[in-house]
């Protein structure tokens, strides 16, 4: 886009020495000093500021280039070598002002393919990929020699599950550079998706012993109805690379799927020996744990899982994640405090709150704080699943079964919840109690099921955008 800015100026004059004639010759130190002497006069000059910028940005010094554009469009707003340049460094490096000149650039000319590409790459690095996607089908050709922009667009394409959109891109990738691994993961798990799975081993036959190939290899043969040969490729990825948790889960994933459960928790035994501190081997394990019937077991692991990876976490509880994490708890019980001083009526900060005084040994406190959370926010999921804990832990199997379904009512598919009502109904062998606890075994199984299928789709994102 420089030498659209240079091409643009060669025909400004000046009186005395010409800055753009300066540009022309490549002599930019001297068109910045007679740019600056012109400046003196006219100060307001955008065609001057904007040589200016251009020649602070030839000598590498963008931040006084991006003042010279700035000013230049304080003066002129629409002032087109001032937009491109201006929006040229703000791009490159991520600010958000960018997207207001690619904005007034496109205003300017609806068909500025550079400007659509760079507004839709910025789009892209947001994760706004209804965005990104309607700009990088206005800037073909632009993208079209620019890899990072066509792996950003497919994996949007992915994202947004129009797969057979998101195969083409990553094919032309792929044969414009036949070794780009990134290229054929993105096509093979496109193709995946789109159920195309003879096209996608097709695709990765030319990485076949590399473990993120060979684990997209077992999705496409196990689609194929080739479980065997999908389970070898499975054993060949974990081999290949042992500290890829996914290959872990989907290993115990088939496992689930046959019913083969003591095989599955044997694969994650040595998965946990390699990553002892996976939240996702934990959950894993406990999931087929509980096919086994051995809730207490699996109790264990579920509590592993949640202490490595806490839920519900955000930017404003991160520093009691870590204290907590840390085994610092009674750091984090007066952070809690000095932000409920703060926000007394939050919800969330009540439901910390009742965490960390549970690991505490306050029972009563942390009862207490987790029903303060319910009658701030009655459809708050996590909290009733935390108070159905307590009450069962206390022996008030009835008030954790009612705190279960008040969960389940804002989340359907809350994992926790169910599965606490089930170990509620296996611990009461009841007679009575014998189908519900089928149906509900059934329906926490489906769940299971859903958030495995999420899972696998969202870790073949990670493997199309390199994540």
């Amino acid at each position: 886009m420089q030498v659209g800015l240079l091409s643009v100026l060669l025909f400004v004059g000046f009186q005395g020495v010409d800055p753009a004639g300066l540009l022309r010759e490549g002599k930019f130190q001297e068109a910045l000093r007679a740019a600056g002497v012109e400046l003196k006069g006219h100060p307001r000059d955008a065609k001057l500021l904007t040589i200016e910028g251009i020649a602070f940005s030839q000598l590498g010094n963008d931040v006084d280039a991006l003042k010279a554009y700035r000013s230049a469009l304080a003066v002129s707003p629409a002032y087109l070598p001032a937009l491109e340049g201006a929006a040229q460094i703000e791009y490159k490096t991520n600010d958000g002002k960018a997207i207001e000149h690619l904005d007034r650039l496109i205003t300017i000319n609806r068909k500025d393919e550079t400007a659509h590409a760079m507004r839709g790459a910025m789009a892209a690095r947001a994760g706004k990929c209804l965005e990104a996607v309607a700009d990088f089908g206005l800037a073909a050709d632009a993208i079209s020699r620019q890899p990072d922009a066509l792996r950003q667009y497919g994996a949007c394409l992915f994202r947004l599950k129009r797969w057979n959109e998101a195969e083409q891109v990553f094919g032309s990738l792929l044969a414009a550079n036949p070794g780009d691994e990134r290229a054929a993961y993105g096509e093979a798990s496109s193709q995946i998706e789109a159920g195309h799975f003879s096209g996608a081993l097709a695709t990765l036959q030319p990485f076949g012993n590399n473990g993120q190939a060979l684990a997209l290899s077992a999705n496409a043969l196990e689609a194929l109805g080739q479980t065997p040969e999908a389970i070898e490729h499975l054993r060949r990825a974990i081999i290949a690379d042992p500290k890829h948790e996914s290959f872990y889960t989907q290993f115990a994933e088939l496992c689930f799927t046959y019913k083969s459960y003591q095989a599955g928790i044997d694969v994650i035994n040595a998965g946990l020996v390699v990553l002892p501190q996976s939240a996702k081997l934990y959950l894993a394990r406990g999931i087929l744990l509980v096919q086994e019937g051995n809730y207490d077991r699996a109790d264990t692991d579920f509590t592993n899982a949640d202490l490595l990876d806490p839920k519900e976490a955000n930017s404003a509880e991160a520093a009691v994640l870590a204290l907590v994490q840390a085994n610092r708890l009674d750091e984090a019980e007066r952070e809690l405090d000095l932000k409920l001083k703060q926000h007394p009526r939050d919800a969330q900060l009540f439901f910390f709150k009742a965490d960390v005084l549970g690991r505490r040994g306050d029972d009563k406190g942390s009862l207490l704080a987790a029903q303060r959370a319910v009658e701030l926010r009655p459809s708050f999921a996590m909290a009733h699943d935390l108070l159905a804990r307590i009450y069962q832990q206390n022996g008030d199997e009835n008030r954790a079964i009612e705190e279960c379904k008040a969960a389940l009512k804002s989340d359907p598919d809350d994992e926790t919840a169910l599965y606490r009502w089930l170990r509620i109904l296996h611990r009461r062998h009841k007679e009575g109690d014998a189908s519900a606890l089928a149906e509900l075994t059934e329906r926490w199984n489906q769940v299971r099921g859903k958030q495995r299928q999420s899972e696998l789709r969202e870790s073949r994102y990670r493997i199309t955008t390199g994540q």
